[in-house]
């Protein structure tokens, strides 16, 4: 009797233990890391990914890279050039390719030494039986020192997209001397012409450093509303991401909180180290970031709330009384039609159609929750649900750009950083005390339903953006400034055609929403 290995127990392994199918790449990218690279090349194409970087392999370091359950990076913990820490332990991510690719072709060199080789799943059958010989492939020398791998055969469609959001997550990003570049379309041999680099996502806010018994990390409290995916603290081990967590608080409590925190003395799981074993190690590690959170990061997340101008906070509540008013007559009208004559628009006012319509445009690429929760009062009905459409943005950070090819055209957009926020400080009134009140850092547009919250985030691009009932409005936004300092009538028109476009959107179809954004704020201005 013997006990043996399936042949199939490699590729169905690698299918469950590696969810994401892009990690192969991410993988290969650490990979490089973890052996001096200071560049990775990452080219994408609706058939094949190719990995390349600057540090070739020699003959042993392709007996280790061909070694699956290698613990070399164990016993070698950090790496001989720069000193880093180096993030594979059990040497079997090189399996993972099996997830979504059926072959992986390598080319290396390293000095006078070079190969190229291919593993795909006919070789790995072989290796139940402990040995397999990999198919050698009579391919010309790379020109340079470094390695190109090839990632062939995906079993579904690329999603490039999908790769550039795993890779800003990699904590190696931080790292000095190392640099990642994404390339979509043709590929061309280690040159970063048409590639964009890869930046770690930067969340701008106060930052608050960590420092606790062998942990070290930096906690953000944003400026701007967090969606889910940015939202808490991901946790390092060994430079490698293996969990995110809220560490017990609720989401509403960590809305604006985000960062990360090293600590080596924990323990990953097996092979994809994407999560943590929660022994007695981690107690000790969740309660020390626990009460560091509680004693040091939510007091402080109160503090940093901005509070609202009293120009601003009468002008939210001017609109929410004027436009609650037209929805009114607006439905009325809607219920008993009449003629009437229209009179002619002013230059103001026609301006104002033209910016509703783009605000409209703008809004129609927010996602809107499927199920809404407004306070809605008896003049205003919302739908029971609404499904919004968004574009894809690649870069929502500092909207970098990547020269597109193929089908693949155009996923990422250019654009420039916004300068820092000169948003005006308006004196403050007293109470009976002598001391300031503050204003909240919200308004309520209890007539209509919504509430409004601004926020300021000079690397965020959009003017507002919605979700359920709150209209969130970018107070760093250059035209929000603007009006501002322009005045409380130049902000009032503003924030009409903003809060006109947000509703209206809600209220009607994406085809119908500007004509009755447009009619809104006509309406509007009739009463202004």
């Amino acid at each position: 009797m013997n006990l043996r290995i399936s042949k199939e127990f490699f590729t169905e392994f690698a299918k469950k233990t590696w969810q994401s199918p892009y990690s192969c790449v991410l993988e290969l990218v650490e990979d490089g890391y973890d052996e001096d690279a200071t560049c990775v090349i990452v080219t994408v194409t609706p058939n094949y990914i190719v990995i390349e970087d600057d540090v070739g392999m020699d003959e042993r370091g392709i007996d280790l890279f061909l070694t699956v359950g290698s613990t070399h990076k164990q016993k070698e913990s950090v790496s001989p050039r720069f000193g880093r820490a180096r993030t594979g332990r059990y040497g079997v991510g090189r399996l993972s390719f099996l997830a979504f690719f059926s072959a992986m072709k390598v080319r290396t060199r390293k000095g006078s030494f070079h190969k190229t080789f291919m593993i795909d799943e006919e070789v790995l059958a072989q290796l139940s039986s402990g040995k397999a010989e990999v198919k050698l492939l009579p391919e010309p020398p790379l020109d340079r020192d470094g390695s190109e791998i090839w990632l062939l055969n995906p079993r579904s469609a690329l999603r490039p997209e999908k790769i550039l959001k795993d890779l800003k997550e990699l904590p190696i990003l931080r790292s000095p001397y190392f640099e990642v570049y994404l390339r979509v379309g043709e590929f061309h041999p280690w040159s970063i012409e048409g590639a964009v680099r890869v930046e770690p996502r930067n969340v701008v806010g106060e930052r608050i450093p960590v420092e606790l018994d062998d942990i070290t990390g930096e906690i953000t409290i944003a400026y701007r509303p967090l969606s889910e995916e940015e939202r808490g603290i991901t946790i390092i081990h060994n430079a490698h991401a293996v969990a995110k967590s809220l560490f017990g608080f609720s989401p509403a409590q960590m809305s604006r909180i985000t960062g990360y925190v090293r600590c080596d003395w924990i323990t990953p799981v097996f092979a994809t180290k994407s999560a943590i074993i929660e022994d007695e190690k981690y107690a000790r590690f969740y309660n020390m970031m626990r009460n560091f959170i509680s004693q040091k990061v939510l007091p402080r997340a109160v503090e940093v709330k901005e509070g609202l101008s009293y120009i601003e906070y009468n002008v939210f509540k001017s609109i929410d009384n004027v436009l609650s008013s037209v929805l009114e007559n607006i439905e009325r009208e809607q219920q008993t039609p009449q003629e009437e004559t229209k009179q002619p628009l002013t230059i103001a006012e026609e301006n104002l159609k033209l910016d509703a319509q783009e605000s409209v445009q703008k809004v129609g690429n927010v996602p809107i929750p499927d199920t809404p929760t407004p306070i809605v009062s008896a003049s205003l009905t919302l739908p029971a649900t609404h499904t919004g459409t968004m574009q894809i943005d690649l870069n929502m950070d500092k909207k970098a750009g990547i020269s597109m090819e193929t089908q693949f055209k155009p996923y990422i957009k250019s654009g420039s950083t916004v300068g820092e926020s000169s948003t005006p400080v308006q004196p403050r009134k007293t109470g009976s005390s002598g001391r300031p009140r503050r204003l909240p850092d919200k308004v309520g547009l209890i007539k209509l339903g919504f509430q409004v919250l601004p926020y300021s985030d000079p690397e965020d691009e959009r003017e507002f953006f919605i979700q359920g009932n709150t209209i969130y409005i970018n107070r760093a936004c250059k035209a929000y400034e603007k009006e501002l300092k322009r005045g409380s009538e130049f902000l009032k028109r503003y924030a009409l055609r903003i809060i006109a476009s947000a509703i209206a959107s809600i209220r009607t179809q994406q085809t119908e929403a500007l004509e009755y954004a447009n009619s809104i704020i006509a309406k509007a201005l009739e009463k202004i």
